[in-house]
Order: C-alpha cells, then structure tokens, then sequence
C-alpha cells in the first residue's frame, strides 16, 4: 500500500515532465539572456511563473548590472579606419585611445611586459 500523499506527488510529478518541454521552448524562445539583459528578466520571469505553478516558492534577489548592448567599434591608425573587423567585448566600457597596438598571438605575448600601455590586438589561437 503507498503512503499517504504519493499518488499525488507522483501525479504532480507526471504532470510536471509533461509540462518540461514547453518550459523548456519558453525559455529558449529568449536566446540571448545576458545577466541584465531584456532575455534575462523574460526568462527569469517565464522560470518564476513555473515554479510557483508548481508549488515552488520563489525568492528573488534584486542587483545592480549592467545591460551589455554590443555597438559598433573601429580601430583607426593615424585616422584611417583600418580594413578589418572588430569585435567588442562584452561588458567592455567605451573608450578614445590613443596608444600604439602590439600584436598578440600567445598567452606568453599577452602576459609579456611589452603590451603594457598599448592596444593589444589578439589573433592567432590565443
């Protein structure tokens, strides 16, 4: 004979597996959910309304980030923009620098003393 209550939990759980894969499409209906980001807070909240329907409770902590929005960069040498593509790093401040660019193709060249104050550009494996 089953203790009481585990034909429902065992329900609950039928129920619950039968329910994963559209939870499962909801979330991956936001493919980018950078911490701060729009996706995020949708996904989050797609998460929240599950668990709690569910039977779950949910406690959410609150923190300051910042939302990443890629944009557009350009690496310029004597005010010619160069002929090739750059790419932004994430969470990366904008910035105006002038520096002369040493180039990189190793972790050794990255860590050596000679890319101090200067516009690595990295290529290569590294």
């Amino acid at each position: 004979m089953s203790a009481p209550g585990h034909v429902e939990r065992q329900t609950e759980r039928m129920d619950l597996e039968k329910r994963m894969p559209a939870h499962l499409s909801e979330l991956l209906s936001h493919p980018d959910r950078r911490v701060g980001g729009a996706g995020n807070r949708a996904a989050t909240a797609a998460f929240t309304r599950a668990a709690e329907a569910a039977g779950f409770e949910v406690r959410r902590t609150s923190f300051a980030c910042v939302d990443w929005r890629p944009g557009e960069a350009a690496l310029s040498s004597n005010h010619a923009t160069l002929g090739m593509t750059v790419h932004v790093g994430p969470y990366s401040l904008p910035c105006d620098v002038t520096a002369r660019l040493v180039a990189a193709s190793s972790v050794e060249e990255v860590e050596s003393e000679s890319v101090r104050d200067s516009v690595l550009l990295l290529h290569g494996e590294v």
